[in-house]
């Protein structure tokens, strides 16, 4: 009895030695092996970063050891160039559009100088209503009398007769090829025996324009010929 005795006051005096399960000890340990894990992938890169630096050193001592022989033998050594790296298909792509449009509009440019070179230096425009065939063929007549009339004078003059655009059209056409005077025979002008006679000194601007002029050679050449003097009275 009095061994279980002491045995008991044994057990009750010893303080308790279970190991306590704390939140805060286990996220340390997991940020411990986290810093392992990183340590170890930092040192395997530096390893790989290292043995790249070994080989480039390398090659390098063995190109200084090959020129330092050549030129003991009087002779000159010549480093290898290095290739260049091919640009990505995209890159590649994207230069050939570039190259192909920059070729298309000096291409453009180069059919515009030959056309304002090549272009009159005053157009006819006949104004006419469509399916009125009397009315065209007197407009057409008159057109016919100003051409005849502006060659003779030494002009070069050229009538747009075309039915496929109107009369705005072909004011446009002619300004942005170059040509800035123009001549307008309506049905009612035609009748009458004059023409509109217009310059513009800027494609796309309204013209300055003057009426009623009559189809005669001295007048109408007359009329061309004052047209671009307003400009410089302007400016």
């Amino acid at each position: 009895g009095l061994d279980s005795r002491s045995t008991m006051v044994k057990s009750a005096t010893q303080p308790c030695t279970k190991k306590s399960h704390k939140p805060g000890a286990s996220r340390s340990a997991e940020a411990s092996s986290a810093a392992r894990k990183r340590k170890g992938s930092s040192s395997s890169s530096s390893s790989a970063v290292s043995e790249s630096e070994q080989t480039r050193k390398a090659l390098q001592r063995a190109r200084q050891q090959e020129a330092l022989a050549l030129r003991a033998e009087g002779k000159e050594y010549t480093p290898t160039k290095r290739q260049r790296k091919r640009k990505p298909k995209e890159r590649r792509k994207w230069d050939e559009r570039a190259a192909s449009k920059l070729q298309a509009k000096r291409e453009l440019g180069k059919k515009l100088r030959k056309e304002k070179k090549g272009a009159p230096e005053v157009v006819v425009v006949p104004i006419f209503w469509k399916g009125q065939a009397g009315q065209r063929g007197k407009v057409l007549t008159v057109c016919a009398d100003v051409q005849r009339m502006l060659a003779e004078a030494g002009k070069r003059v050229e009538v747009d007769a075309g039915h496929k655009y109107t009369p705005g059209q072909k004011f446009a056409h002619w300004e942005h090829r170059g040509t800035m005077l123009r001549v307008e025979v309506g049905p009612r002008e035609s009748e009458r025996g004059c023409c509109t006679v217009a310059r513009t000194f800027t494609p796309g601007e309204p013209a300055h324009r003057v009426e009623q002029v009559q189809v005669e050679a001295e007048g109408l050449v007359a009329e061309l010929e004052r047209l671009p003097a307003l400009e410089e009275e302007e400016g």
